[in-house]
């Protein structure tokens, strides 16, 4: 998990990865 986008599509950089258990991977 590096520069990923957050669900708003703004740059997050490190999102916790409870976060991710739900929304999908963006690069």
């Amino acid at each position: 998990m590096g520069r990923l986008l957050d669900d708003e599509g703004k740059s997050a950089g490190v999102v916790p990865m409870d976060i991710w258990a739900e929304a999908p991977e963006i690069e």
